[in-house]
């Protein structure tokens, strides 16, 4: 009978498997590396094609675990050619990657939960940065890896306070974000069932 009530409530609880949109810019397609230091933030704009973002990783160079750093996650919207607007819409959440020595590049893994619901489908940006002084090592890939997006220096340093966008149109950033047509974290309550209905269900 508890088995039977255990795969009851499963069912009443599942969702559709997500995510449903992945966007992945390989890091194996890495042709060169840069760090940002002034606590300034760059990013990638891609196209959403699901309303909810459910992860975002960024990949940095091998070896950059051994002196990790606090990285907070940036959602920007964007305009008609892809840069940044104003302020962010999401900030965080902030990863500190366990200490390490990676041989190959090391993802910086931000899960969302709940979900971020974007305001539109269409042209968003997932940017990156880190406190003032530390070192926020990413991976560029040249030769336009991904035409759906494009690699964006924002620029907006804290020390000393500034702002500048760079656009490289044929340069992508090494990065992730998955997507859903829903919010997986969301899941529908098991119905409220009596004893008495438990009983007839189970004799059949």
């Amino acid at each position: 009978m508890l088995r039977f009530l255990c795969a009851l409530a499963l069912a009443s609880s599942a969702r559709a498997d997500c995510p449903t949109q992945a966007v992945t810019v390989d890091p194996a397609l890495a042709t060169s590396r840069d760090v940002a230091v002034l606590g300034e933030d760059f990013g990638e704009t891609f196209v959403a094609r699901d309303s909810f973002l459910v992860r975002v990783t960024l990949w940095q160079p091998a070896g950059t675990d051994s002196v990790p750093v606090p990285i907070t996650l940036l959602i920007y919207d964007t305009d008609a050619d892809g840069r940044p607007m104003h302020s962010p819409l999401f900030v965080g959440p902030t990863v500190t990657i366990p200490q390490g020595n990676s041989a190959g590049p090391v993802a910086v893994t931000f899960d969302l939960l709940p979900a971020l619901r974007l305001p539109h489908l269409g042209s968003i940006q997932a940017a990156f940065r880190a406190p003032c002084g530390d070192r926020l090592w990413l991976l560029q890939c040249g030769s336009d890896p991904f035409p759906d997006g494009s690699f964006q220096w924002n620029r907006g340093a804290w020390c000393p306070p500034w702002s500048q966008v760079s656009a490289y149109p044929t340069v992508d950033l090494a990065f992730s974000a998955e997507l859903c047509d829903h919010d997986p974290s969301t899941t529908t309550p098991a119905a409220r069932t009596s004893w008495g209905q438990l009983r007839a269900i189970y004799r059949r």
